[in-house]
């Protein structure tokens, strides 16, 4: 599987392709948030940590590094973007109007960074370097290799 561009998903309204991208992060699995209220939507998550919550009129990331590049979109248009508590970020969907190229992927990406375990985020390639591939593919291996860290013993 390639990587998905999201800008094209959401032209083309298709939630599928862009729950498999946030599928694509290593050890994510989709939950559901607020099940049974007027909020619910689904949660993609690694490790019990949330990176991303997605419904079909909007998403929501945790920024840090893009939280003053949001502010400035919310800013332009507050109907479309809005900047909450702790860096949280909303994205009204539109298919009508798809959003800046690559903003809503780099922003998923550095909100999985910034949420999720650093083992895992030790997986993924650097910021800007190589695309994302199929992770999932990655399994028990690459999960055991980034947890064998030696520890030194030491006398008391």
């Amino acid at each position: 599987m390639g990587r998905i561009g999201l800008a094209q998903c959401v032209k083309n309204g298709t939630m599928r392709d862009l729950r498999k991208f946030a599928l694509q992060y290593p050890e994510a699995v989709e939950a559901i948030a607020c099940k049974g209220t007027a909020l619910e939507c689904s949660a993609f998550q690694a490790r019990a940590k949330t990176f991303l919550f997605l419904s079909d009129a909007d998403l929501r990331v945790k920024l840090l590094a893009s939280l003053a590049e949001a502010a400035e979109l919310a800013t332009e248009e507050p109907d479309r973007y809005h900047v909450g508590a702790h860096g949280w970020v909303k994205v009204t969907l539109r298919s009508d109007q798809s959003p800046p190229q690559g903003i809503l992927e780099r922003w998923i990406d550095e909100s999985y960074r910034l949420v999720v375990a650093r083992q895992l985020v030790a997986l993924l390639p650097q910021p800007g370097r190589a695309s994302l591939v199929k992770r999932r593919g990655l399994g028990a291996t690459a999960k055991k290799s980034a947890n064998k860290t030696p520890k030194k013993k030491t006398k008391r």
